[in-house]
């Protein structure tokens, strides 16, 4: 329908699944212009997604800040999706988590360091209407202007199981939305026949079941999307907050390079703008906020050794806050005022 005309009643929906020979309680549903969700876009090829470039950039200027404090875009929600069998997800992740943390001599609440290695994992990032398999170096490492597909196999209770999962960037076209949920039930279907868990998964809404099979920090969020030529460490300085609600749910988020991102509450980790794939000529700072938890602490350390190992050996230097040296600050554009608090944010 056209972005105002008044949505289709019950009765009218009834007459339309009637002209197609469809029984008269068959759902129908009703999309309005410039509102498309991507699955309802890949089924015509010649779709223009630049079009919508500047309704697009209304949207995200009218979008509630997200829980990292960045404005995020509200495309329209995935209609018509399959079943998706979260529940099996849940629970079967859940019992490996469990049957870890009891094999851990640290105990519950500890990173458990064997996490995510006893199945195997095939990461494709979405181009244009097909799957680019990425690398094992880049596997747990999206953009966040890009939509994936992770195909996670693994043994429960004697059997072999499979977790498909589609991740949508917050800044991933509605086309590339579609792409990825599309292929994603393709490969539920024909290769699976419709025995493997299907689970969509939004950007700052991962579960803790996603995060726990890339293995202690190895899931990071960039922001932009993939370099053409690859790679792990994106170019220039960058900043990334550490989210760690729980062992099995830690991942690093990059946000604003500026000292007003950083919380007391928090650990971050501040990677030097000439730490490149490969090669270091500077180094990674790991902030320590006052108030941020052992956990985060230690998963900050873990993802700075991630990146450390990925150019070829950069140093790491702890700094707690408060013993900032000028470098760090030189890093952020200068100092500024940040959130002071006794816990996380």
């Amino acid at each position: 329908t056209g972005a105002k005309a008044p949505a289709p009643t019950q009765e009218q929906g009834a007459q339309v699944a009637a002209a197609a020979g469809l029984p008269s309680d068959a759902p129908v549903s009703f999309v309005r212009e410039h509102l498309e969700p991507g699955i309802f876009m890949t089924h015509f090829h010649d779709w223009n997604d630049s079009q919508y470039a500047a309704f697009q950039a209304y949207q995200a200027s009218k979008a509630l800040p997200d829980s990292f404090g960045a404005a995020a875009s509200s495309p329209a929600k995935l209609h018509q999706q399959p079943q998706i069998n979260a529940e099996e997800v849940a629970q079967g992740m859940w019992k490996d988590a469990q049957a870890a943390r009891r094999a851990a001599p640290q105990g519950a609440g500890k990173i458990n360091s064997s996490a995510g290695k006893d199945g195997k994992l095939t990461v494709w990032v979405v181009r244009g209407n097909n799957l680019v398999e990425l690398p094992p170096s880049e596997r747990g490492h999206f953009f966040d202007g890009d939509a994936y597909v992770v195909l996670y196999e693994y043994a429960l209770l004697g059997e072999e199981r499979q977790t498909i999962y589609f991740w949508l960037g917050r800044h991933a076209t509605n086309l590339e939305r579609g792409t990825a949920a599309v292929l994603a039930t393709e490969m539920y279907n024909t290769q699976f026949k419709g025995t493997a868990a299907l689970c969509r998964v939004a950007q700052n809404s991962e579960p803790s079941h996603f995060a726990a099979v890339f293995g202690p920090g190895s899931l990071v969020i960039h922001s932009g999307q993939r370099p053409e030529q690859g790679g792990c460490l994106p170019e220039g300085a960058r900043l990334y907050k550490l989210k760690a609600e729980s062992a099995e749910s830690l991942h690093a988020v990059q946000v604003d390079l500026t000292a007003s991102s950083l919380n007391s509450g928090d650990s971050f980790v501040l990677k030097g703008p000439h730490v490149t794939e490969g090669g270091a000529r500077g180094s990674i700072l790991l902030w320590r906020g006052k108030a941020s938890s052992a956990l985060e602490v230690e998963a900050a350390t873990l993802v700075a050794k991630t990146f450390a190992e990925a150019a070829a050996g950069a140093p790491i230097h702890d700094i707690k806050e408060g013993e900032e040296p000028a470098e760090f600050w030189a890093l952020l554009g200068g100092r500024a005022d940040y959130p002071h608090s006794n816990t996380g944010a």
